[in-house]
């Protein structure tokens, strides 16, 4: 979405646009009020993961150097929900229940089928 700006029946929406994580970002103003409203859209994240499965297929979902890339978990969820968590067993159960919960998060196949099993 581009930057723009809309006038309306006596209001002002100024539309910084969305960032690359997703986060859209408008500026209302009507009279004295000014609201700033924020919005998460998760597709750019998920053509990212989406690009991540499918060069995870095309190696045949075995990892390039070592690696592998298992998914992705936004910003707001790590740190809301997996970093408070100090034990490193219960952190690594938490991410992977999150990768049960939001499936479209995964970019690796197998593992995701690995950790439907648990």
């Amino acid at each position: 979405m581009g930057r723009g700006t809309e006038l309306t029946d006596g209001k002002v929406t100024f539309d910084e646009g969305t960032d690359w994580t997703g986060i859209r970002t408008q500026v209302h103003m009507e009279g004295d009020s000014v609201i700033v409203q924020r919005t998460w859209d998760a597709d750019p994240i998920l053509e990212h993961v989406q690009q991540h499965r499918e060069a995870n297929e095309a190696r045949g979902g075995y990892a390039k150097d070592g690696f592998t890339h298992v998914g992705t978990i936004p910003l707001d969820v790590l740190v809301r929900e997996i970093m408070p968590i100090k034990d490193r067993a219960k952190q690594s159960e938490a991410i992977k229940d999150y990768f049960r919960r939001n499936g479209k998060f995964s970019s690796f196949d197998r593992a995701h089928r690995i950790i439907q099993k648990v």
